[in-house]
Formats: structure tokens, C-alpha cells, sequence
């Protein structure tokens, strides 16, 4: 939420919601050091998680369930076609079904995305000096509109399988 709110706040200051980050910003660019501190805890909690990959064998396991099989592509097309009435009943899911593989990998896909174009924007002065210009007009592309994505994902998404779909409301 922090890295939505400010990031948004940086791209677009003059938004109602920004006005309260903007009390500080005469004396200290608060918007951006509050957005990067908020991207270096994110970034340490990604780093926590590949060390523990690194060390624990069940969460490696776990982590190995993740990646997409053909499975997958049957659960979904099964899926879809309950979901169009062309099914009686509803296809079982597994407990780490396609929905559930395809957020924790666009978690992790997301954040090397947004840490590598996060890292051209924040040290633009070495990115300028070794970078061709471009390089740095793409990185605020890409960081922009994966922000938005980002963004879209968790609001629609992630709150719809987490919290609002009827088979685990209130929460699973």
C-alpha cells in the first residue's frame, strides 16, 4: 500500500491523495525517500524468502509446485468452462491450483521487474553516465505501467481469490 501510495503520489502530486505526503516536501523529498524505503523492505522481504528457498528442502518443494505444468492448462479450460455453463459442476481445484501459481510468480516476476527499473530511476545519475538515454526513458515506462498492473492484480485478482470469491468468503 505504501509503494502504491507514494509511488503514485511521485507520478501524480497534484491528486487529493497525495496532498498529505506533500507537508514535508520544502524541506525533505519525503514522497521519494518514503517510496524507496518502502521498495528496500519489500526488497528484503524477497531476499528473505530466496534465503529461506536456499536453505529449507520443504520450502523448495513447495516452491517446485509452483512452477505451471500441463495440469494447469487442463484446470483452467475446465474451470472456464464451469464458469460459462458448460460444466454441471464446479472442477476440483489442488491446493495450489493455477490461480495460486500464476500470483506467486507474478510476485516474483513483478519484483525483479520493479527493483531493476527501480534501481535505473533511483541511481539516474549512474545510469545516465553508463546508460544510453533511452534506457532510462524505458525504465520509467516499465516501472510505471508495472506499477499499474501491480496495482490492478492485487486490487482485483488477489482480493477477489483471497477474499471476496464466494467459495472462501469471509477468508480462506
Amino acid at each position: 500500500i505504501v509503494l502504491v501510495w507514494t509511488g503514485f503520489a511521485l507520478k501524480y502530486p497534484d491528486g487529493w491523495w497525495a496532498q498529505p505526503l506533500l507537508a514535508w516536501e520544502d524541506s525533505v523529498a519525503f514522497r521519494g525517500w518514503l517510496h524507496r524505503g518502502a521498495a528496500l523492505v519489500m526488497l528484503a522481504a524477497f531476499a528473505f524468502h530466496a534465503v529461506h528457498l536456499a536453505l529449507d528442502r520443504r520450502a523448495r518443494a513447495c516452491i517446485k509446485n509452483m512452477l505451471p505444468t500441463l495440469h494447469d492448462v487442463h484446470e483452467l479450460r475446465e474451470k472456464l468452462m464451469w464458469f460459462f455453463g458448460k460444466r454441471v459442476e464446479m472442477p476440483q481445484s489442488p491446493p495450489l491450483g493455477y490461480a495460486e501459481k500464476a500470483e506467486y510468480l507474478a510476485l516474483v516476476w513483478g519484483t525483479v521487474v520493479m527493483a531493476v527499473t527501480g534501481f535505473v530511476l533511483w541511481f539516474e545519475n549512474w545510469s545516465l553516465a553508463h546508460l544510453p538515454k533511452w534506457a532510462s526513458d524505458v525504465a520509467t515506462v516499465v516501472h510505471f505501467y508495472e506499477a499499474v498492473l501491480a496495482t490492478l492484480a492485487i486490487l482485483v485478482w488477489h482480493f477477489y481469490f483471497v477474499i471476496f470469491d464466494p467459495l472462501v468468503y469471509p477468508l480462506d
